[in-house]
């Protein structure tokens, strides 16, 4: 039978609103992140960030430095847009993977802990980036954990090894990708790569290869990049991402070269803890879908989304979201929140291109929001099937026009 959700909406009057401001905070002081000068509306900032390093920073250069220069021996990628940089790519994450020591809920950074740093120029591939099989999977229990690879969840049924079952963690910790600039450091899908077609969801990029998830897989990060699925790829998702208790996708443009694919930005095995900040997701069915679970809780912040044919933003199995300064444009549906999840949204910005369809779909399932400008939508907020926010009808609490 399936499990069935009261739904609740709160609408904030204008200047009343500290739900999500105080979670932004709070992860930003827990980040040691100062938080950005509030000037900007609603929508990526597209900061410009350069990233340059002292050369002893570099592993290659022998001098005990955590950065991986992709481009540089012994992986030595071309960034050339020709070249398939594929092997090279997934051979720089197996060393990040190889190099660690295994250990639950910390990690000892003179030990591995490298970091992959992608210069200026194209990554073209023609397959998933990530790390090969088997990976580290333990189980949770604190006092007598214990780690086994495995390649499937299949494995997990050996209650000798993992007493846990599905509840055991993945260890997916410290995967790190940084772009020396975001415009110009770009990885890209070949056109009409074998595996992506439609009815797939395979990633471009993979941070977890188990349905299980993982409760200690902290410090996943990507930012200051490109990624390209590129055309005839619709069965493509972006990013395959989850991190906890902490985490951080920023300064990314994420593109389908011809509107389609499955999700930009896709979360769906436990857990997903983190920052979303100054992303453009450009095309797919849905912009960002995060239904990872009860245990998830990211914070978005000024996002952009043009072009998606379901949905900018799904949240579902029981996640939460808190998204302040985020822009639609030309999503069928702004948020779309189910299955006992949570949305708050305030300070953001949802625009259609028909006057048809509505901004926010909530089943089963609960929201907060605050200074919402909605254009060109049927209806504002829609619950359970019923408009309960007509468009134009939210006075000053959630301010809506045709």
């Amino acid at each position: 039978m399936e499990k069935s959700h009261p739904s609740r909406i709160l609408i904030s009057p204008v200047g009343q609103s500290q739900l999500v401001c105080l979670s932004l905070v709070m992860l930003w002081a827990s980040q040691g992140w100062a938080a950005p000068a509030e000037a900007a509306g609603p929508g990526d900032r597209r900061p410009e960030i350069r990233r340059s390093y002292p050369e002893s920073a570099f592993f290659h250069a022998g001098k005990g430095g955590r950065l991986i220069d992709v481009t540089k021996p012994p992986f030595n990628a071309k960034g050339d847009g020709v070249t398939d940089d594929t092997k090279a790519l997934v051979a720089a994450m197996d060393y990040v993977a190889s190099s660690r020591v295994p250990g639950y809920c910390y990690r000892d950074f003179s030990k591995g802990g490298y970091l992959l740093y992608f210069s200026n120029g194209t990554y073209l591939v023609s397959d998933s980036i990530q790390r090969s099989l088997p990976v580290w999977v333990g189980d949770c229990q604190w006092a007598d954990h214990r780690q086994y690879q495995i390649s499937s969840d299949d494995e997990l049924k050996d209650k000798t090894r993992f007493p846990a079952g599905m509840n055991s963690n993945e260890q997916n910790d410290t995967i790190v990708f940084i772009g020396q600039d975001r415009a110009k450091t770009i990885i890209k899908l070949k056109d009409n790569s074998p595996g992506f077609e439609a009815g797939k969801s395979k990633p471009l990029i993979r941070f977890y290869w188990l349905r299980c998830g993982s409760n200690v897989n902290q410090d996943n990060v990507i930012e200051g990049m490109t990624l390209d699925t590129g055309r005839g790829n619709p069965g493509a998702v972006a990013v395959l991402w989850n991190s906890s208790n902490f985490g951080a996708i920023r300064n990314l443009t994420v593109r389908s070269g011809d509107g389609l694919g499955v999700a930009g930005i896709l979360s769906d095995a436990r857990n997903a803890q983190g920052l979303f900040e100054n992303i453009t997701v450009d095309g797919f069915q849905k912009g960002i879908s995060i239904v990872s679970s009860s245990a998830t809780l990211v914070a978005m912040d000024h996002l952009t989304f043009r072009n998606q044919t379901s949905c900018a933003i799904h949240v579902g199995n029981g996640s939460r979201i808190a998204l302040r300064k985020g822009r639609t444009e030309g999503a069928p549906v702004a948020i779309h929140v189910e299955d006992g999840s949570q949305a708050t949204i305030v300070d953001s910005e949802f625009k259609a291109t028909e006057k048809t369809g509505t901004a926010v779909i909530l089943k089963d399932s609960h929201l907060f929001a605050r200074n919402i400008l909605i254009s060109g939508y049927g209806a504002a907020i829609e619950q359970n099937g019923k408009v309960v926010v007509a468009s134009g009808g939210g006075r000053n609490m959630c301010r809506a026009r045709r």
